[in-house]
């Protein structure tokens, strides 16, 4: 035996009050709104990419002010006279000079490519031979860059 389940009520048709031609717009609603989010991810995507740049260029600003802060900390320590800083600090072959320029070559990326400089001048003012400016500029080249960033810094040795 099988029993069939039939109802009286009658059948009724769905009609929208919008007509055929508003059929699929929640469709194209959703592929918009799902556009304009994928547009905004994007953006958040490109801004983290350019504050990792950001990031990494700051460290070495950083990495070289600490370098030549620990030379002029060295000069400090050391005889204050401009000739026997012009010696080990100034002269290309100066064993002071080359242990900090190796280490500036180890810190900082691209740096063998241009030598950092030190120039130490008598200060004209005074017939003093301790007094003495000492003007360091160190050079470096972040990695996936084609120009080359320097910090400089000039101190007065007394």
């Amino acid at each position: 035996m099988t029993m069939r389940c039939t109802s009286n009520r009658p059948r009724t048709t769905v009609s929208t009050a919008y007509g055929p031609r508003q059929m699929g717009m929640i469709l194209i609603e959703a592929l918009v709104a799902i556009l304009i989010f994928a547009i905004g991810v994007l953006g958040v995507i490109a801004l983290q990419a350019a504050m990792v740049k950001q990031v990494g260029e700051a460290k070495y600003r950083i990495d070289a002010a600490n370098l030549t802060e620990q030379l002029i900390g060295q000069m400090w320590a050391d005889d204050h006279t401009t000739s026997t800083l012009a010696a080990k600090y100034a002269s290309a072959n100066g064993s002071a000079y080359l242990t900090w320029k190796s280490l500036v070559e180890n810190r900082l990326p691209g740096a063998a490519k241009k030598a950092p400089t030190v120039t130490i001048v008598a200060d004209s003012a005074t017939s003093d031979t301790r007094k003495s400016t000492v003007t360091l500029v160190v050079y470096w080249q972040a990695p996936g860059s084609s120009e080359m960033h320097n910090y400089s810094a000039v101190t007065q040795i007394r």
